[in-house]
């Protein structure tokens, strides 16, 4: 019960004219002082009468003497319950307990023993819960009084309007109540703002105990359930004292008893059961299952998480029926939310804390980069290859990490295709200031937001390659060497042998012939076939062994695949670049020659083209090749079967610091296109062009 005294100030002065301080003897008869009170009012009862019985305050005249009522309008039983006539020579708090009345009892004699200090003109406010209850509810009031003085000015009597204040105080109390609760969401939503994951179901448990305290609950608890909504896979609860475990001991327990209630919150409803009691037939398996936790009141909301239900918060009461406002179960919808965010920002730590066990085992160098292409991650593969220090790569931009060699790639048409969507891998040689130049297989990756929408910047992820090329390139040294030997034995043995077979075959035609036997012309046609096999046997070894390091020879070398390509298969094949085009370093016009050999062969082999173009573009130092053709192009299937062929031309454009890629035409048909440096990591360089240590690979040199 709360009290509240104060001293107010009226505008006049309470008093009665006339009035002597006499007065008679006996506990509840008037003496002549307040004969001469009730006189005075008297002359105006009737009016008073009107106006006291007609408003919805109770007024009241209490004799200072005995402290006895002397007069009660009738709203007093509206608010009490006790009728006027009960309340004229009844002592005051007939309508208090024992508390308030000795509070009020005290409240007088200071104002009496200490009136010629105070201001005669002040009035009495007194806030209390009165305990006498009409219809068995409790009273709050609010009482205003003032002394009633005689001509002298001494108080004879109290004068007070007493007012029922009970529902303004439930509405203050509601609002209070709603106020605390918002301060309380504050508080736990503020602890989780930065709590790790591993402290998240610490500080559940407090907050429910939190929760539970200031509702003046039995149980407060958590539930959450498997993706098939079958099993419970974790339950948190707080209970009071006295209070048997309920929720809490279900974790790993089937979920059927709760069907119900799972039903109803798979709607995303809320459920409140003021009386278990009255739970509806349907819900028999449910009202066993609370039953047995002996709960009498309940209610309960539920938990989602992007669109799908995870579990329920709630609480319930064992030890009376309860009920719980419109506000308090819209606040618990609040607190439910914090908690699901808290579920999946653990998740997310998980999973983040895993691949952050993988990323820090891996060899591969990884970055992240925003949608302003700003490093916001990286791991210390990727610092160490660029020798920073993490806090000097955060925060800057990629184009002043990598360099200007990485732009076109890295920064251009990939970056943004990622940024759509895409994914795109690709190799590059690439120089670092650490290990200095290094071929790099590149994949760039979307990264995609928490909920799996906008894509918010781009995984980058370097593998070395450089010492795999370096087997790749001593395996294909080997075998070029091998292919060499044979070229060689084929020119110089094979060939010659069956030359010399051939000039016998010559020369037994001119013995037959001039036999006149008439066989002669079979020996004619077995030299003809040996000629042509001979021609066959030097062009399988100008394929294994091109002529290459001599002035104009690459050149030869295109116009003569060009010829053969019309003479043996009716392909029109044209070589588009200058007469004056030439490259002179043999590693780079070996390889290049090779690529397009297999390019055409697969052109034979596959296309079903009727013409095919060998294009050279040229910026600088930069080269592309390009061997395009009309045909049908590659399916599925002939990639697998020329898969070998292709492989081997990527790696003998890796051999010379470049990349290759097939694709579709843009017109149809196939493309294969290599792109490479003419200056790369050896040194080699265009006729006339000067040497240069470092080398950037990956651009396209066509623009």
């Amino acid at each position: 019960m709360k009290e509240n005294m104060k001293n107010r100030k009226t505008k006049g002065r309470a008093a009665t004219r006339g009035a002597s301080p006499a007065m008679t003897s006996g506990p509840n008869r008037p003496g002549p002082g307040m004969n001469e009170v009730m006189r005075t009012l008297r002359g105006r009862e009737y009016f008073l009468r009107l106006v006291a019985d007609n408003v919805r305050d109770a007024i009241w005249v209490l004799d200072i003497r005995n402290l006895c009522y002397i007069y009660a309008n009738s709203y007093s039983e509206e608010i009490f319950g006790i009728p006027p006539e009960r309340y004229i020579g009844s002592p005051v708090g007939i309508n208090m307990d024992a508390k308030t009345r000795r509070e009020a009892r005290r409240i007088i004699a200071d104002e009496l023993a200490n009136d010629h200090l105070r201001d005669p003109g002040r009035s009495l406010l007194f806030v209390g819960m009165e305990t006498e209850k009409r219809q068995g509810r409790g009273v709050w009031t609010e009482t205003k009084a003032s002394f009633v003085r005689d001509d002298s000015g001494k108080p004879v009597a109290i004068l007070g309007v007493t007012r029922d204040i009970t529902e303004r105080k439930r509405m203050e109390e509601a609002l209070r109540e709603r106020y605390e609760f918002e301060n309380l969401v504050t508080a736990i939503a503020t602890r989780f703002i930065n709590i790790p994951s591993d402290e998240i179901d610490g500080g559940i448990r407090h907050a429910l105990r939190m929760i539970g305290a200031f509702a003046r609950v039995d149980r407060c608890h958590i539930v959450l359930f498997s993706d098939d909504m079958r099993t419970i896979t974790g339950a948190y609860e707080w209970r009071a004292r006295g209070i048997a475990p309920g929720m809490g001991a279900l974790k790993g327990a089937s979920a059927r008893p709760l069907r119900w209630l799972l039903g109803r919150h798979a709607r995303f409803e809320t459920v409140h059961v003021p009386r278990v009691d009255d739970l509806p037939v349907q819900a028999r398996g449910f009202r066993c299952f609370v039953g047995g936790m002996e709960a009498k009141s309940l209610v309960s909301v539920p938990l989602v998480l992007s669109g799908r239900l995870i579990g329920f918060f709630g609480f319930d009461s064992v030890r009376e029926y309860k009920s719980w406002s419109d506000d308090i179960i819209a606040l618990l919808r609040i607190v439910g939310e914090i908690f699901v965010n808290l579920f999946e920002r653990r998740k997310a730590d998980q999973e983040l804390s895993l691949y952050r066990r993988i990323v820090a085992h891996t060899k591969d160098q990884m970055v992240f980069a925003d949608s302003s292409m700003v490093v916001r991650a990286a791991n210390e593969e990727f610092i160490r290859a660029f020798d920073l220090r993490k806090e000097d790569a955060v925060g800057r931009p990629l184009a002043e990490l990598f360099g200007s060699g990485w732009s076109d790639e890295v920064f251009g048409l990939s970056f943004q295709s990622c940024l759509s969507g895409g994914e795109i891998f690709f190799e590059q040689l690439c120089e670092y200031p650490v290990p200095g130049l290094r071929y790099m297989e590149i994949s760039m990756y979307p990264f995609r937001g928490a909920r799996g929408r906008e894509v918010e910047g781009v995984i980058i992820n370097l593998r070395d390659i450089t010492e795999r090329l370096k087997v790749e390139g001593t395996v294909l040294a080997a075998a070029q060497r091998e292919r060499q030997r044979i070229g060689m034995d084929l020119h110089d043995g094979v060939s010659h042998n069956l030359l010399g077979v051939a000039i016998r075959c010559r020369l037994l035609y001119a013995r037959l012939k001039e036999r006149s036997i008439g066989e002669e012309e079979e020996a004619l046609a077995v030299e003809n076939g040996i000629n042509r096999a001979i021609q066959d046997v030097r062009t399988l070894a100008r394929g294994l062994l091109p002529l290459v390091g001599e002035k104009e020879n690459f050149r030869a070398l295109l116009e003569e695949m060009a010829r053969e390509m019309k003479e043996r298969y009716s392909i029109d094949c044209v070589i588009a670049a200058p007469r004056s085009f030439q490259i002179d370093d043999a590693t780079v016009s070996t390889q290049l020659y090779y690529i397009i050999s297999e390019a055409l062969a697969n052109v034979v082999k596959h296309a079903g083209a009727r013409r095919v173009v060998i294009t050279f573009h040229r910026r600088k130092d930069l080269l592309a090749l390009e061997v395009s053709d009309d045909g049908a192009g590659m399916s599925a299937g002939t990639r697998e079967s020329a898969g070998l062929g292709l492989s081997l031309m990527k790696h003998r454009a890796r051999l010379i610091g470049g990349t290759l890629s097939v694709r579709k035409g843009r017109g149809g048909g196939t493309e294969v296109a290599c792109k490479f440096r003419l200056k790369g990591p050896g040194g080699y360089e265009q006729k006339g062009g000067g040497k240069n240590k470092r080398a950037q690979g990956g651009q396209d040199p066509g623009g």
